[in-house]
């Protein structure tokens, strides 16, 4: 799985986005991936069969030219149409829509690179295939940007900024987990902002991290020459 962070639960749970794939010669023990087979004794998967693996699985068998890709139906090109007008509920799509799209267009692209590649060694094309997909990879990192940085990131941190103390729950319910993420982090800078204009410049540290000082008082009368310590 390649991602900045393996250890980031959103990255490994975006890449559970159900992939549309269609096999391109007849796999072997793989039977129970078809949709329509009924039990019997046959035990491969049929050239052409059409199935959905996520993307972690997929992406080696895209590369290597076993299957072809195509988007989710939710990514598709309709879909794309209403959340560029801003009629679509994106977190009911995919709570972790952004994060798996631009997984979805590096699949695209990485899988597009391999089989132009394989297909000049051998001779054989199909330009546009290659091109159609190209140009739904482009599309769809065109939606999620704009997106991402258009109406909604102005609402989310006009809401972050200005709503400290306030409850947000029915706002955040319908941010995906990224839009959550920026969310939190504005709400955070916003109270701290709050908390300066109150105690001022001084470092600000939470009850958990404030250090008890040691200062000196009046002369112990039965050990002269020395001081006591008092812990305040």
């Amino acid at each position: 799985m390649q991602t900045k962070n393996y250890f980031d639960v959103d990255a490994i749970l975006a890449e559970e986005e159900l992939v549309p794939c269609q096999s391109n010669f007849d796999f072997s023990y793989l039977s129970h991936l078809d949709p329509d087979e009924r039990p019997g004794k046959r035990h491969y998967l049929p050239e052409g069969t059409k199935f959905k693996v996520p993307v972690w699985a997929v992406e080696k068998w895209a590369t290597l030219g076993f299957v072809k890709l195509s988007l989710p139906r939710h990514f598709g090109r309709k879909a794309r149409e209403r959340i560029e007008a801003g009629e679509a509920d994106i977190r009911k799509r995919n709570e972790r829509f952004f994060i798996a799209g631009k997984r979805l267009g590096d699949l695209l692209d990485n899988y597009t690179a391999h089989v132009e590649k394989a297909w000049r060694r051998s001779g054989d094309s199909d330009q546009r295939l290659l091109e159609l997909i190209k140009r739904e990879s482009a599309q769809l990192r065109r939606t999620l940007l704009s997106a991402y940085t258009g109406q909604r990131l102005s609402q989310t941190l006009n809401w972050a900024l200005s709503s400290v103390g306030d409850d947000v729950t029915e706002y955040t319910k319908g941010l995906t987990e990224l839009e959550r993420r920026l969310f939190l982090l504005g709400a955070t800078s916003a109270s701290s902002h709050e908390a300066w204009k109150v105690y001022g410049n001084g470092r600000l540290l939470p009850v958990t991290e404030h250090k008890r000082t040691i200062r000196s008082v009046t002369p112990d009368l039965q050990a002269p020459g020395n001081k006591r310590q008092r812990i305040s």
